[in-house]
């Protein structure tokens, strides 16, 4: 199915802040949002789909936060109301309350402001290197938790590094998820296992402004880019043995 594009941030902070490549200095998101915004696109969440179908799709894109630092509340949440903006953010449930992370009550409040509060696992391992058991324990006991702790359903996962292979689609449709958040470019949803397989763009701050809007407005020669940068990367983990 041709599908929206989604994106993926981490940590939002000062500019002296920036210490990740994957971390995004507050200005630099801004301008992102600006970037959507004059293209003409909307912003919407996972549940959206099931309460509009394809239509959610049209003039689309989702914007995602993985691991649950705090300044998905501190920073994201008013930037994105700004914008009249909405945005998921994937909670690793053993991070909470953890330094630099949110707090049960802040994850309730983003919940209140209209954030979508999504499972990242329980401990942050990737999946694909998990025995069968190990992973249904970071997929359940997350989902549990977080639902526990809410009050919201939590549906749908993003694999920590985006590693997802069969298995572990398979396990997330065991553990009660619809659908699984991986890290692989392009503007298609698919099904496996009897749940949705969403791709992302997991965006680093050297993107600059030009290629950010060229991957948000679907530019075939972007998504040729982004593609290739990934499978390179995938040769080398494999080639180190990491699954």
């Amino acid at each position: 199915m041709d599908f929206m594009p989604i994106f993926t941030y981490h940590r939002l902070t000062a500019p002296s802040g920036v210490n990740s490549r994957f971390d995004f200095s507050v200005d630099a998101f801004r301008s992102h949002l600006e970037i959507l915004k004059a293209s003409g696109l909307r912003c919407v969440v996972p549940e959206d789909l099931r309460a509009n179908g394809a239509q959610a799709v049209e003039n689309s894109v989702m914007i995602t936060f993985d691991d649950g630092y705090e300044t998905d509340y501190s920073a994201a949440l008013g930037l994105l109301a700004g914008f009249g903006f909405r945005a998921v953010t994937f909670i690793t449930a053993n991070l909470v309350n953890k330094p630099g992370y949110l707090s049960w009550e802040k994850i309730k409040e983003l919940s209140k402001a209209g954030f979508s509060v999504q499972s990242h696992s329980l401990n942050h391992r990737f999946l694909s290197a998990l025995d069968h058991s190990e992973l249904l324990n970071e997929l359940r006991k997350s989902k549990e938790i977080i639902e526990d702790k809410t009050g919201v359903k939590v549906d749908y996962l993003a694999a920590p590094g985006g590693r997802v292979s069969a298995a572990v689609v398979k396990a997330s449709a065991e553990a009660g998820y619809s659908g699984i958040f991986n890290s692989k470019p392009g503007y298609t949803l698919s099904q496996e296992s009897g749940i949705l397989v969403f791709n992302r763009f997991v965006l680093k701050n050297s993107i600059g402004a030009r290629r950010f809007r060229n991957i948000a407005n679907k530019d075939p020669l972007a998504l040729i880019s982004e593609s290739a940068a990934y499978s390179a990367k995938n040769l080398i983990r494999k080639a180190l043995g990491k699954k």
